[in-house]
């Protein structure tokens, strides 16, 4: 599972974050590995740039698997986007420090032990006691903006151009202030568009990557590898 662009432990660059490099660095790794085609999965942004990536370069993806992400995501989501990201940027005196900012996260409706690790990964050491986190808010901010520089018809556009099997697994619970990073509606929308296959997990669209939810979204592929 690689880290895309300025995210986890791949360089933080000064530019670099539009969906047309994102699909360059897809590539680019996929030839630096030797692989000619993928099973091609991504979880919020990086389903929308997995669901980019499959209807321009068909060759290299045989099935597309989107985890929250449609063509019409919630009006309110950069908002969300920023809430979920303010913990970016800051300073921690430890890493149980940083976990304790992520347990009282208001998106954190469920809590399992696995968090854990998503917590250490996202941290970087600066000195003693001294704690940053690897992922930068601009970086999430950038991303987003080339994502609505789409308008909703070159993202409607962009799903009916995807002729591999698709699925797309939605969650169940809102993600902040009752509101729900993809809509039902819309997700039903995406996967008409796409002749695909819609599930559901277990949790909010943060969550839901872990637990009971992560359970089955990994069953649910499994079955939809296996049927396709």
């Amino acid at each position: 599972m690689p880290d895309l662009r300025g995210r986890g432990a791949t360089e933080t660059t000064l530019a670099g974050y539009s969906l047309e490099q994102g699909r360059a660095d897809i590539v680019a790794l996929l030839d630096a590995l030797g692989l000619e085609r993928v099973v091609l999965c991504g979880h919020s942004f990086g389903g929308l740039l997995a669901l980019y990536a499959a209807a321009h370069e068909p060759e290299r993806v045989s099935h597309l698997i989107l985890l929250d992400a449609g063509v019409e995501m919630h009006p309110a989501t950069p908002l969300m986007v920023a809430a979920a990201t303010a913990r970016l940027d800051q300073l921690f005196p430890s890493i149980e420090s940083y976990r304790a900012v992520v347990r009282m996260a208001p998106y954190v409706n469920r809590r399992y032990d696995e968090m854990n690790g998503f917590v250490e990964a996202d941290l970087k050491r600066l000195a003693p006691h001294l704690y940053t986190t690897s992922s930068r808010g601009a970086v999430a901010a950038t991303a987003a903006l080339h994502v609505y520089a789409m308008s909703k018809g070159d993202w409607r556009s962009c799903a009916e151009s995807v002729e591999q099997p698709s699925l797309l697994v939605h969650a169940t619970e809102p993600f902040l202030m009752g509101m729900p990073m993809l809509q039902e509606d819309a997700a039903a929308e995406t996967v008409a568009l796409l002749d695909g296959t819609l599930a559901s997990a277990e949790g909010n669209h943060f969550t839901m990557l872990f637990g009971p939810g992560a359970a089955e979204i990994v069953a649910t592929i499994t079955q939809f590898l296996r049927g396709n």
